[in-house]
């Protein structure tokens, strides 16, 4: 099964129990085997509280979006369902 669902960051106030809540919904109700989260280069409060939630730093995607007409950078970070980050 390749179900996965994409999380766009965004720069939001988020406490950290929400987005494990969220994870847990999505392996243990939704049944996904992977999550995907796609953050800006320069957001680093966002990479720390996807980083707590135990999601791991995947890739770095160059010139990938365009934000306010200049070509942005993406960090994709992600968790499969039954793996831990070695880092917790």
């Amino acid at each position: 099964d390749r179900s996965k669902i994409q999380i766009h960051s965004n720069r939001e106030k988020c406490f950290l129990g929400c987005p494990k809540k969220f994870l847990m919904y999505c392996f243990k109700k939704l049944k996904l085997k992977k999550l995907k989260a796609l953050v800006f280069k320069e957001n680093f409060r966002t990479e720390s509280i996807l980083k707590a939630c135990g999601m791991v730093f995947e890739a770095l995607l160059k010139a990938e979006t365009l934000k306010n007409n200049k070509l942005q950078d993406i960090k994709i970070y992600s968790i499969i369902r039954g793996k831990r980050n070695e880092h917790n």
